[in-house]
């Protein structure tokens, strides 16, 4: 499930949260646990 739509959500959750730096600790902590789960996974 690592191709396809998912892996296109997955490049712009990257994208965006390398790209928003105003946002708040706790978003870009989520943001990153979601990117560890993701690479863990596939």
């Amino acid at each position: 499930w690592c191709i396809g739509p998912v892996h296109r959500l997955y490049i712009a959750k990257v994208v965006g949260c390398r790209t928003t730096f105003c946002t708040s600790w706790k978003v870009r902590f989520n943001c990153l646990v979601q990117m560890l789960i993701y690479e863990t996974v596939c």
